[in-house]
């Protein structure tokens, strides 16, 4: 089969066997070029290999299973003896391009990226149909067979910007709804999480310097997490603090019903330290019970009635709820009793402060349980001293130990009595 001067870069390949190709590729031919490409590519890089090792995708008829074809560019000046031994090819090197030229296909996200992101197609009433562009309105004739170079071309070159922006999306979630978004790390993210979680966990703030929680990190979760010192987490703490309050103001001041607080101190003897603690109780919209923990602040004055009123009247300010107020909570002590008047007049509530003070009722059943007990203080004061006994001598409760064991039985430490709970 030699070449003519028309028609040589398609036919200077010899093929033993059946089969030939034609001008109009069908269906077969053309997967006989994609094999043939297949075994240039390795006779170049030195490989040898089988048809059995072709592309999976790839689908050749019966009539071509035994070509072998042979490139007559790439041979070692092998001359092309022409189909069935005929008369030899008189440029056996004559350059030829042996691949059809083929419509490209792109892929299905190249395709999202461009009629999507980039452009859009519009019909006309006249059955006309064109390619806009999103960004100049240009117009595009539609190409109904495909043929996407030339609106890939206007995007690189007269939107770069957007076309980077459309490159930059390396990871395709495999399971993506509409609206999800790409991962994309944040060291800021990673440090406001880490934040949350130690002060949801009650964990220390050297939690993030911690070697194995880093190595788990960096090797499961992420590369890019980087250590967080407990300084840099205490000041995203602080941030987050600040945030949040900021929302829980901006809540409650516009918050049309009433609310409900609690108050109470207590002191850290170890530390020196006083502190008062006050919630809020309200109902959402749903009818459901909300609380949020509006202060928790060093109380080191005196535990006096003023000095009570006076914090309390800070924080209801702050949060603009003294106007807002129906009932506040306090345990039985006399100094709280004693600045409910001035709390009263700050808050105005409803019916004249009938129903403002709410005693803790933990509290009243504390002292309804003492005052039941001292009745049977001849009984209980013997197995409290011989509790306090084990708890302040170490060799007792260890004798007591090696006892329990004796028996099958397990030692435990017996709680302390506190009265006031």
């Amino acid at each position: 089969m030699a070449s003519g001067s028309g028609e040589a870069p398609r036919r200077s390949i010899l093929m033993k066997g059946k089969g030939r190709m034609t001008d109009n590729l069908g269906h077969d031919d053309r997967a006989y070029h994609e094999y043939l490409q297949q075994q240039v590519y390795a006779k170049d890089l030195g490989l040898n290999v089988s048809q059995s090792h072709s592309h999976p995708s790839l689908r050749i008829s019966e009539p071509y299973l035994n070509v072998t074809p042979i490139l007559t560019s790439q041979s070692e000046n092998m001359p092309d003896l022409g189909h069935d031994g005929d008369e030899p090819d008189p440029n056996p090197h004559q350059d030829f391009d042996f691949y059809p030229q083929m419509e490209e296909k792109l892929p299905k996200q190249v395709k999202y990226d461009l009629f999507v992101l980039h452009m859009k197609k519009v019909t006309h009433e006249d059955g006309n149909t064109v390619v806009i562009c999103n960004y100049c309105k240009k117009v595009f004739k539609w190409h109904k067979s495909g043929g996407y170079g030339s609106y890939r071309k206007h995007i690189t070159n007269s939107h770069p910007d957007a076309q980077a922006k459309s490159s930059s999306q390396s990871q395709i979630p495999r399971y993506a709804t509409p609206n999800q978004q790409l991962f994309k790390y944040s060291d800021a993210k990673n440090r406001e999480e880490l934040a949350r979680m130690v002060a949801v966990e009650h964990l220390p703030f050297s939690f993030g310097e911690k070697v194995g929680f880093n190595n788990y990190c960096q090797r499961a979760l992420n590369l890019a997490a980087c250590l967080v010192p407990r300084t840099t987490l205490t000041e995203a703490l602080e941030n987050i603090y600040e945030k949040e309050k900021k929302m829980l103001e901006n809540f409650l001041e516009k918050y049309n019903g009433r609310v409900s607080v609690y108050a109470d101190i207590w002191s850290d003897h170890w530390r020196m330290h006083s502190y008062i603690g006050v919630t809020c109780h309200y109902m959402d919209n749903a009818w459901a019970i909300q609380k949020r923990i509006l202060a928790f602040r060093v109380f080191d004055e005196k535990h006096t009635a003023a000095n009570i009123f006076r914090h309390l009247r800070i924080i209801f300010t702050e949060y603009k709820i003294e106007n807002k107020i129906f009932a506040i909570g306090f345990d039985n002590a006399s100094n709280n009793t004693a600045a409910i008047p001035a709390l009263i007049e700050l808050c105005k509530p409803y019916l004249g402060g009938k129903f403002f003070h709410q005693r803790c009722a933990c509290h009243v059943f504390n002292l309804c349980v003492q005052k039941g007990l001292k009745t049977l203080e001849q009984f209980i004061q013997p197995i409290k001293d011989a509790l306090y006994f084990l708890w302040k001598h170490p060799s007792v409760m260890k004798l007591w130990a090696a006892y329990c064991k004796q028996n099958g039985k397990r030692a435990i430490r017996f709680p302390r009595d506190v009265p006031t709970r």
